[in-house]
């Protein structure tokens, strides 16, 4: 399926497993370029280099996308290293519980 996503910028808040991970692993399969943070820096970069295998446009942030600072930083990185954001996803729950 082409869903016109090829080179296109996706953030993806929370990917470093489970739904968050499909999501992006979804977007790469569409030729989009992916950025994914997670709280676990090591499952994070876990989930990147299996991401990645294959090709260059994955950006991996650890930190904890419901703190503020953490957030910026992640976005400019993201910037920084793949261009503008086109699309957000947010795949994170305050505190890590889900209700």
């Amino acid at each position: 399926m082409d869903l016109q996503l090829r080179d296109k910028v996706v953030f993806v808040a929370g990917a470093s497993r489970g739904i968050g991970y499909g999501i992006a692993r979804t977007f790469l399969a569409e030729g989009a370029k992916v950025a994914i943070t997670g709280r676990n820096a090591e499952a994070l970069h876990s989930a990147a280099r299996v991401l990645s295998a294959g090709c260059r446009h994955v950006c991996a942030v650890a930190g904890d996308m419901t703190a503020t600072s953490d957030l910026t930083n992640a976005l400019r990185r993201t910037e920084a290293v793949l261009r503008p954001i086109d699309i957000v996803v947010a795949d994170v729950v305050d505190g890590g519980q889900v209700n």
